[in-house]
C-alpha cells in the first residue's frame, strides 16, 4: 500500500462478504435514525428520548469499532505483508471503509476529530453527510491517502515536581 511515499485505498474485496461491511450496511441506517434525532433535537424530542437514540448510535460505533479491532488482530495484516499482498490490501481497504463510516456517524458527536479521520482516508467534504453512510459510497480503490497523522494528542502524564 505504500508505494514510493504515496499511500492508497487498494483492491475492493470484490465477491468477499465480509462480517464488518455488512454490519456497515446495517448500521448506517439505525446509526441515521439516532443522529438525525440529535441534529433535530427540540422539546418535542425531549420528550419522546431523543438522547436514547443517541446513546444508542454512539453504542453501535463503539461495536463497530470493537468488531475492526478484532478483525485487524485476526487478520493480521502486518503479517500477510510477508505472505499474502493481495489479501492485506483488501483488509486495509475494508479497514479503511469501517474508519470512513465510523468518521461520518461521528461528525455530530466529536466534529473536529470526525473531519480528521475522514481527511485521512480522503473524504472530500461534498462527501460527509448522513447518505453517504454505508458500501454504495465506499472508498474507490486505489485513492491516494495522506500520509497518517495522529486524531487526538498523545496524553502525557504530568511531570511530579521533586521537593528539596
Amino acid at each position: 500500500m505504500d508505494v514510493e511515499g504515496e499511500h492508497a485505498v487498494e483492491p475492493d474485496p470484490a465477491g468477499e462478504v465480509d462480517d464488518l461491511r455488512e454490519a456497515l450496511d446495517d448500521l448506517g441506517d439505525a446509526v441515521a435514525v439516532g443522529v438525525g434525532d440529535v441534529l433535530a433535537f427540540d422539546d418535542q424530542m425531549v420528550a419522546e428520548g431523543a438522547a436514547t437514540h443517541a446513546g444508542d448510535a454512539a453504542e453501535e460505533v463503539v461495536q463497530v469499532a470493537n468488531a475492526a479491532n478484532l478483525y485487524i488482530d485476526a487478520q493480521a495484516p502486518w503479517t500477510l505483508k510477508k505472505t499474502n499482498v493481495e489479501r492485506m490490501q483488501t483488509v486495509l481497504y475494508v479497514l479503511a471503509e469501517v474508519i470512513r463510516n465510523i468518521g461520518l456517524i461521528l461528525q455530530p458527536f466529536t466534529p473536529k476529530a470526525a473531519n480528521k479521520i475522514l481527511d485521512q482516508v480522503a473524504v472530500a467534504a461534498n462527501a460527509r453527510e448522513f447518505s453517504y453512510i454505508g458500501s454504495p459510497h465506499a472508498l474507490q480503490p486505489g485513492t491516494a491517502l495522506p500520509a497518517p497523522q495522529g486524531v487526538f494528542p498523545r496524553y502525557e502524564p504530568p511531570v511530579e515536581e521533586k521537593t528539596a
